[in-house]
């Protein structure tokens, strides 16, 4: 039997840590960072605790890695609005795409409100949230610039409430949430104010 190559090795390795953080981030939905244990993750990953810690110093360097992971889709989704010129068509693909993400990714919007509710668990992710949301807020600033509103801070304000408000229902009521009439409503509103 030959050793495995560089790549077999890095695809386990992947492989590893995503099971692991998958089973971290369905134990931190529903028990809280300060409820799960390395030993609830690792059993509920069926692996070892020392190959938790072998990629990850510590279950606050987990949590970073997850969040890390969890605003790939966002910053992906932010990058790709950033190039579009038509801003009320840019806060349609915002929106639209949002719900996919809230529909793919339940338990990681658990992780993200429990977060921002846990003072402790907003002290280390909050580095990262803060960055992401500093990035979200100018982005949609500027669509709202494009758009000559005259109270920018507020309208990003008011955008920021519809998307949480709507991830909050999503994580209560799944599937039931009317998502896309209540964007719609939001954009048909915005296109009225706006003379678009």
């Amino acid at each position: 039997m030959s050793p495995r190559d560089k790549s077999k090795n890095d695809e386990i390795r992947q492989r590893s840590m995503k099971m692991i953080e998958n089973a971290a981030i369905k134990l931190f939905a529903y028990n809280g960072f300060d409820g799960t244990s390395i030993d609830r993750i690792s059993k509920e990953a069926g692996v070892s605790k020392g190959l938790i810690y072998n990629y990850y110093d510590s279950k606050e360097e987990l949590l970073k890695s997850i969040i890390v992971r969890g605003f790939e889709s966002y910053i992906y989704l932010f990058k790709e609005i950033s190039i579009i010129e038509d801003p009320i068509y840019a806060l349609e693909i915002l929106l639209t795409k949002s719900i996919i993400i809230y529909k793919e990714n339940k338990d990681m919007l658990n992780i993200y409100y429990s977060l921002v509710l846990q003072e402790k668990s907003r002290i280390i992710a909050g580095e990262k949230i803060s960055e992401v949301m500093e990035y979200s807020f100018s982005l949609i600033s500027n669509i709202f610039i494009k758009l000559g509103a005259e109270d920018v801070d507020t309208e990003v304000r008011i955008i920021a409430a519809l998307m949480d408000g709507v991830a909050i229902q999503v994580m209560i009521e799944g599937e039931k949430v009317p998502f896309e009439k209540i964007f719609n409503r939001y954009i048909q509103n915005i296109k009225t104010r706006f003379g678009k």
